[in-house]
């Protein structure tokens, strides 16, 4: 019997085209992997009222949860892990794959399943061990934390090791009964925020807490293709904005016929184009 999936996207916050990613996201799975009568996709968002007659489950969010989830508005990462952790707990699936807003499948999830277990989780992308690496980011982790013992509870420690990874969290593959591990990664990285000066604290708190429960992890990046640098969001966010304000905000059988229309490639007049331009200043 097939395994279930459940694909789960977070989106929160006043940018529109944040939302309307997601909804492009949606509309490409539906196109090509998932079927409308067994909807299999969960967003996690302060903004329910944009999804209004999508075939996906809704799960709110309030301000008073992003701003502790954010410990006090400090650091917006704290939400994907809390949101990661709410979609988990409120999940029937044998595997959830949480999935950057930014990014669509190429290659069918369902392919991902046997790599999900209770032992083994799907993560992006293995960006190199943090001990001795050349990414000036990554060394952060090793100056901030080398020969350090960190308490994190009155009973719990945590020590950076030579075998500590640094693991691209664009998307998290695991079984909601391993929910467990997403919650420790939240405890884990509220104490280290405040310690090592990086925007990735967040998914290298995931990748420690697999390391230390010895759960496997498994590269995903060939399953997707993204908009995630800046060249490709400052093209592809108007596009987005605007063919949700031609065909309206809830039309999703009309936006399911015209997403095609849809395309954040750069013709490579466009990619020139925004080149000259950086360096013009």
């Amino acid at each position: 019997m097939k395994s279930s999936v459940e694909c789960i996207s977070i989106c929160y916050g006043d940018n529109l085209a944040y939302h309307r990613g997601v909804k492009f996201q949606i509309l490409r799975a539906f196109d090509k992997f998932f079927s409308i009568a067994e909807p299999s996709l969960t967003v996690v968002t302060d903004q329910p009222n944009l999804f209004c007659n999508y075939p996906v489950k809704v799960i709110p969010i309030s301000n008073d949860e992003k701003f502790c989830w954010s410990l006090n508005d400090q650091q917006h990462f704290g939400i994907k892990l809390k949101g990661l952790e709410k979609a988990l707990l409120a999940s029937k699936a044998d595997a959830c794959l949480l999935v950057d807003a930014d990014m669509v499948w190429k290659k069918n999830p369902f392919l991902l399943t046997t790599a999900i277990n209770d032992s083994s989780v799907v993560m992006y992308r293995n960006e190199g061990k943090i001990f001795d690496s050349r990414n000036a980011s990554i060394k952060n982790f090793e100056t901030s934390l080398r020969n350090k013992k960190i308490q994190l509870t009155p009973e719990t420690f945590y020590s950076v090791s030579g075998n500590s990874e640094m693991w691209a969290s664009n998307i998290i593959g695991i079984r909601p009964s391993n929910v467990h591990l997403v919650t420790e990664a939240y405890q884990l990285f509220s104490v280290l925020e405040h310690i090592v000066p990086s925007h990735t604290v967040e998914q290298f708190s995931l990748s420690e807490i697999f390391r230390i429960n010895q759960i496997s992890r498994i590269e995903a990046n060939s399953y997707f293709s993204s908009w995630s640098n800046t060249g490709k969001k400052n093209y592809f966010s108007p596009l987005v904005n605007a063919f949700f304000e031609k065909y309206g905000e809830h039309e999703f059988g009309e936006h399911l016929k015209r997403h095609k229309e849809l395309s954040f490639r750069r013709s490579a007049r466009v990619f020139l184009r925004q080149k000259l331009s950086k360096f013009m200043g």
